[in-house]
């Protein structure tokens, strides 16, 4: 009888350590699927000489000696050297399981104030995987906004940048985020704050915008010092007022600021400040300025 009870005990046992195995595999399996793309974007916005000479140089950078949790990059390719030396600051012992990309809906696509992609991006230096939990908890959240595939592939602000994030961040996870030009401070600080119930520990947000448009070289440069001066004193309402002639996007650049200051970061570093006369000795003629800013914690 006793023998009997130990078997029936073991057999137990051994019935619980099944389940239990099964269980963690079928959780898993759950969370591989979860996290598979629905499609891919093509890479179109890519400059084969352009990418692979600057990754060259910027792998010799030094890194920013400091955990890097927000910058802003330019996505005009252009300016291929200042968005290789941004992510090649990055520090190499540095985890980032997550990049956050913001950056504008140029072509005012889609009825939604914020759009967002399920895709993932095929780019000649390895594929970009979207962060799909987070999507779908960004989806289900009380927020202006859509997940349109379309309209995604044809916006260089994220198709831009994708290359440089599977070169230099193979392992993260992108959540992309396009914002449009009607969206207004309400709706960008209930953006920030869906980010105050979020595991940010190993993220990184970066926000893809350029600065003056269609301007002379000297009238872009007096405009990037008022820009840069209301970035520095955070003010999102002034922020929020400027045309092209000063950014393509200050709701991305609002957005990441109020980010930055749930994580108490209140400064940041500019890494470099470039016009588009400076690659093409054409500083008269309508030109494009750029800023790599770096914060840290």
């Amino acid at each position: 009888m006793r023998v009997y009870s130990n078997v029936c005990k073991a057999i137990l046992i051994v019935l619980i350590g099944v389940s239990f195995v099964w269980i963690l595999f079928d959780q898993e399996k759950s969370e591989e699927i979860e996290r598979q793309p629905q499609g891919y974007h093509p890479s179109i916005f890519f400059e084969e000489k352009t990418f692979f000479d600057q990754v060259l140089r910027s792998d010799k950078e030094e890194t920013v000696g400091a955990t890097v949790s927000g910058g802003v990059i330019p996505h005009h390719l252009l300016a291929t050297d200042i968005i290789s030396e941004f992510f090649s600051s990055i520090p190499s012992d540095q985890s980032v399981e997550r990049v956050v990309l913001i950056g504008p809906n140029h072509y005012e696509r889609g009825e939604t104030v914020f759009i967002t992609s399920r895709y993932g991006w095929n780019t000649p230096v390895g594929d970009v995987l979207p962060d799909i939990s987070l999507i779908n908890k960004l989806e289900s959240a009380t927020l202006s906004l859509e997940v349109n595939e379309p309209m995604m592939e044809q916006e260089h602000s994220m198709g831009a940048i994708m290359p440089f994030i599977a070169h230099y961040l193979p392992e993260a996870y992108v959540l992309p985020i396009v914002i449009s030009r009607r969206a207004d401070l309400s709706d960008v600080k209930g953006l920030a704050e869906f980010f105050e119930e979020v595991d940010i520990k190993k993220t990184i947000f970066v926000s893809s915008v350029d600065f003056s448009h269609y301007l002379s070289s000297a009238e872009a440069e007096e405009n990037d010092k008022k820009v840069l001066d209301v970035l520095r004193r955070g003010d999102l309402k002034v922020l929020l007022k400027l045309n092209e002639d000063y950014t393509d996007s200050p709701e991305s650049l609002a957005l990441l600021l109020l980010l930055m200051e749930q994580q108490g970061i209140f400064s940041f570093e500019v890494k470099d400040h470039k016009n588009s006369a400076d690659y093409t000795n054409k500083p008269e003629a309508e030109t494009t300025s750029y800023y790599s800013l770096v914060f840290t914690r």
